[in-house]
């Protein structure tokens, strides 16, 4: 599966078919001014776990490609922030972000559940690498 995101209109879900043409399954319109997002298939059906995010919030989705997604969490996070990697499965979001605390910019790792809907009750939050240093998360 092939993921587009158009920015102000929506999430494009494609497939490479065997004759090697590109065929469109479904749209997810989206109109969050969003600029990153990662998908997670459930299974071998079409469920999938969608997190998408626009700097200060992150947003998850339940999405068949059959049916409309439905909103299923929204995370807040500091005021300012950027987020820089993001990543999901069935039970987490974890997100690399950078926040500016007290004219600071910090570098955080924050860790969300569905019942862990604000950076003030996160699941858990440690401190990445210094901004000048190579950061990876490999999930």
């Amino acid at each position: 599966m092939i993921y587009i995101l158009a920015y102000n209109k929506g999430i494009y879900q494609f497939r490479l078919t065997l004759d090697q043409h590109l065929q469109l399954r479904s749209i997810f319109p989206i109109k969050l001014d969003i600029n990153k997002f990662r998908v997670d298939q459930l299974g071998f059906n079409d469920d999938l776990n969608l997190v998408a995010t626009n700097g200060n919030t992150i947003y998850q989705f339940e999405w068949d490609v059959t049916t409309p997604a439905k909103l299923v969490a929204k995370y807040n996070l500091i005021p300012n922030s950027i987020v820089r990697e993001i990543f999901v499965d069935y039970n987490f979001v974890i997100a690399s972000v950078d926040s500016e605390i007290d004219e600071t910019v910090v570098r955080k790792t924050w860790i969300f559940t569905k019942r862990t809907l604000t950076y003030l009750n996160s699941y858990n939050v440690f401190p990445a690498p210094p901004l000048n240093d190579v950061h990876f998360l490999h999930w």
